[in-house]
Formats: C-alpha cells, sequence, structure tokens
C-alpha cells in the first residue's frame, strides 16, 4: 500500500508550508494597537497554535505510521476535527469583528438622537458609552477611526465583512513583509480554507486508494 503512503505525503506537504507562513507571518507582528477588544490577538495566537499543534500530528501521522501508509480511523477523526475547526475560525473571526463595530458605534454614537431622559437611561445601561464620554484620547483612537471609515464605506455587512476579511481592512501595513498586519483576519480566512482542505483530504481517504503506480511492477 505505499502507494497511499506517497499519495498521503504529496497532498499534505503543501498545506502545511501554508499553516507554517500563517504560524510565522502571525507571531513575527504586533497587533496591540489595532486590537480594540484586547482579546484578538490572543484568540488569533491561540487558534493559530492549535491548527499548528493538529499539524504537526497528521504530518507525524503521515510520515511515520505502518508501511500501509493510512490509519483509516484515524483519518475518519480528523475530518470530523478539522471540518469543526474550520467552522469555529468563521465564528470567532465574524464575532471579533462585531465586536469591535459595537465598541466603534458605541464611542461614535450620535446622542443627538435622545431627549434628556433617553440619554440618561441609556447611559445607565450601557457603560461603555460613559467610558467613552470620560475618558481621554488612547491608542485606539485611530483604529476606531479606521473601523468607523469601514461601516461608512460599506453599509452592507456582508460586503463590508467580504472586504475585511479578504483585503484585510484599512490596516496599516508593516513594513518587513507586503502583507503586513492585514493578515490580523485574513488568517481566519486561510485556516478557515487550510482547515476545510484537510478535511475533505481525509475524508477522501477515509478508504484504501491508488494513485501512484507502484514502480516496483
Amino acid at each position: 500500500m505505499n502507494n497511499n503512503s506517497k499519495y498521503f505525503k504529496v497532498m499534505l506537504i503543501p498545506a502545511y508550508f501554508f499553516l507554517l507562513y500563517i504560524v510565522i507571518s502571525v507571531f513575527i507582528k504586533d497587533f496591540s494597537d489595532i486590537d480594540i477588544t484586547e482579546i484578538g490577538e490572543f484568540l488569533l495566537r491561540t487558534l493559530v497554535v492549535l491548527l499548528f499543534i493538529l499539524g504537526v500530528i497528521c504530518f507525524k501521522n503521515a510520515f511515520l505510521v505502518a508501511e500501509e501508509g493510512v490509519n483509516f480511523t484515524f483519518n475518519k477523526i480528523m475530518a470530523i476535527t478539522f471540518l469543526f475547526f474550520s467552522i469555529i475560525c468563521i465564528v470567532i473571526g465574524i464575532s471579533l469583528r462585531a465586536s469591535e463595530e459595537k465598541i466603534v458605534k458605541e464611542k461614535y454614537n450620535d446622542f443627538s438622537q435622545y431627549n434628556e431622559e433617553e440619554l440618561i437611561e441609556y447611559l445607565e445601561n450601557n457603560q461603555n458609552a460613559i467610558n467613552e464620554l470620560t475618558k481621554e484620547d488612547d491608542k485606539f483612537d485611530s483604529r476606531m477611526e479606521a473601523i468607523h471609515n469601514e461601516i461608512k464605506k460599506f453599509p452592507n455587512t456582508f460586503e463590508r465583512y467580504l472586504y475585511i476579511f479578504i483585503d484585510g481592512g484599512e490596516l496599516p501595513l508593516g513594513t518587513r513583509y507586503r502583507l503586513g498586519r492585514s493578515v490580523y483576519y485574513r488568517a481566519y480566512v486561510w485556516m478557515a480554507i487550510i482547515s476545510l482542505y484537510l478535511s475533505i483530504f481525509f475524508v477522501v481517504n477515509a478508504k484504501p486508494r491508488k494513485v501512484f503506480i507502484d514502480e516496483e511492477k
């Protein structure tokens, strides 16, 4: 069953090269001045580490298993795991962006729309709004302004999220790499695609198959 082993290795290697690129891109950059929720950087790097660990497990299995090269039970488990991880990446990425936009909308809320009684009630029920009204300028002001501009530029949520997660949004670019810190959003899409690819790969390889011609025959 050497054919299975060869196929397994050849199809996995490109995915792991790209995964390694994501790991390097995320960990060499500082996101502290764009992470207005102050949990985004932690979430992103945690997901990258988890995906990397899963990748190492699969890569090790591809090269160190017995001669047949495929553990079909393992493949079924990993197919489900990667599908679930792909969904998690999408959900967390969207939830993070939604939290950022909520903070920005509170900051730029037009309080003129409220009468005095409504404004008092709003402030009493919204501690974030009180904080925004009373605090001094901080390091996130320019970042919040950029998010506010994105909301105005793309009123349609679906269109805006496509712009953010595919193009990277209005993030300041780094000087060391062309993609700069736009990986802050793009990484969620990349991880979701890699996970989905690996899930499909393991589903396809859940039963014996021959792809390469056995050179010994």
